[in-house]
């Protein structure tokens, strides 16, 4: 007998001492000497949930001249290295001692990166060979069968998964790859908000990426184009929080934010801009010490409703002069100072904050939780947007009719809605008359801030719930007692005529 096949036969010897099985191929092609079964582990459930077998692929190499080093074929660590199976590999010494290694840990990451390389590289992996050497200390001084369970049992349950897991994500520690982009004409302010996130759909001119796995690269690239655009979505650096406080003595807000940083390769730190984001919120640090503070939102992204109320109330600081900001994380403070957020007169913003806290208004009064909106759905839905934020003037003046016999008005009511794609808010207002009088021959009443008595969210709006709508106002325009006189505007958004242009 070869000394090859009596060292096969030790360990086999092994295996069937703790009642394993070891089969040996019909021909030596797949890189294993043994394919060996370990006994059943006791189980107490139901015969068909009984976990399969455990296994295990072995390689058996015999010392030659008391070394204890073999050479293992490159399309044998392949097999190994990319199978989710486990594997060992025995040295069988002259004193029938016998050492061993698990193919795993530091061993499985390094057979890997020789299987990346030799990828790349084109080589022959049947003609190429490497050594693995077994110190002492690998020595293995009961027995090996029992010391192999021992060994998949330290992984885990699922073996198979575990392992897999680390065969695809091994060698990805410092990226999948490099990435080559051509901008044309992008100032380096244009091009930090690019690689900061600040910008979407940037034109290139040209892009390559390279795949790359363990620092090394493939041959040839994996997408090579001559021009498109592109949207970095940066990973943040670190978290944040950041205060801010207007002028007008108000309480402050506290946002949690990221922290992203950009500077070119092989620049110096002094160089790098910073990006402060907590949605709408975006400070931007440029390299001469100089911040720029905007309000953002995504034009189709869906926000909460609790995010767009620091949108209102950071744009109504903003006209009452510079905003206190102060970005911290833990005890050390990033940035401290006054700085000013651009006021906008626009009137569709104005319009835009007002309707904001009258639909914060409804929200309370209906008891939904915090609903989402895009700017496109303000802009979709703007003409009810103005008239749901003209019934909620602060007062409301109306010239009637001087040939109606009408004693002096009580109360006024009305209805007002917003119907949003996703979303319907509808409103029953009440006010109080605060003046009733003849103004030039025209007689005028005053109304008095609105009150919410009822709010009615939908997020799916349809005819049945328009129905019961009405009804209910029905209900709520009969519901006062009969000295009050009220006029009763019912849907006030269909006399509300005068619009501005839509966003």
């Amino acid at each position: 007998m070869g000394k090859s096949r009596s060292s096969e036969k030790l360990i086999s010897k092994h295996c069937s001492d703790i009642g394993a099985t070891a089969a040996e191929p019909d021909e030596d092609i797949f890189g294993w000497d043994l394919f060996v079964q370990f006994p059943e582990d006791p189980f107490k459930g139901a015969a068909e949930d009984r976990p399969e077998r455990s296994f295990a692929y072995v390689q058996v190499k015999s010392t030659e001249k008391g070394k204890a080093s073999a050479k293992i074929k490159m399309s044998n660590v392949r097999e190994a290295a990319t199978s989710s199976a486990p594997w060992f590999f025995f040295m069988v010494m002259e004193d029938e001692t016998i050492r061993a290694k698990h193919l795993w840990g530091d061993l499985l990451e390094k057979w890997l990166k020789l299987v990346r390389k030799a990828g790349v590289e084109g080589s022959e992996l049947h003609a190429e060979k490497i050594s693995l050497n077994f110190a002492k200390n690998t020595t293995i001084p009961g027995n090996v069968a029992d010391w192999m369970r021992t060994e998949i049992r330290k992984v885990g349950e699922d073996y198979a998964k575990i392992k897999k897991g680390l065969i695809e994500n091994l060698g990805y520690q410092k990226g999948y790859g490099g990435g080559k982009l051509l901008f044309a004409d992008m100032t380096m302010k244009h091009l930090a908000s690019t690689f900061l996130g600040l910008k979407k759909n940037v034109p290139v001119s040209g892009f390559s990426f390279t795949k790359s796995r363990f620092e090394i690269p493939d041959a040839y690239p994996t997408v090579d184009n001559v021009g498109g655009s592109i949207t970095f979505d940066p990973r943040p650096a670190s978290d944040c929080d950041i205060r801010l406080q207007g002028q007008g003595g108000e309480p402050p807000i506290t946002l949690k934010g990221d922290v992203y940083g950009f500077r070119l390769p092989n620049s110096g730190s002094n160089n790098g801009y910073l990006r402060f984001s907590a949605s709408p919120l975006e400070i931007v640090r440029s390299p001469d010490g100089t911040y720029e503070i905007s309000l953002t939102f995504e034009p189709t992204k869906r926000y909460p409703l609790r995010q767009w109320l620091v949108y209102e109330k950071l744009t109504r600081w903003s006209e009452g002069g510079p905003i206190s900001i102060r970005i911290s994380k833990s005890a050390k403070v990033f940035v401290a100072g006054n700085m000013n957020l651009d006021a906008t007169d626009q009137s569709q913003v104005e319009i835009l904050c007002f309707a904001i806290n009258a639909i914060e208004q409804a929200v309370r009064a209906s008891g939904v939780q915090d609903p989402n909106f895009s700017d496109e759905d303000f802009g979709k839905s703007f003409g009810d947007v103005y008239r749901f934020c003209m019934a909620f003037q602060p007062e409301l003046s109306v010239v009637y009719p001087q040939d109606e016999p009408v004693p002096p008005f009580h109360k006024m009511i009305c209805r007002t809605r917003v119907d949003f794609d996703h979303l319907a808010i509808h409103c029953f207002l009440s006010r109080e008359v605060v003046s009733d009088e003849m103004v030039g021959g025209e007689r005028v009443f005053t109304a008095g801030q609105p009150t919410i008595t009822e709010a009615h969210i939908y997020s799916k709006p349809n005819a049945t719930a328009l129905d019961a709508i009405l009804a209910d106002y029905e209900l709520f325009s009969e519901g006062f007692d009969d000295s009050t006189i009220l006029l009763n505007f019912g849907d006030i958004n269909t006399s509300i005529q005068r619009m501005p242009d839509a966003i």
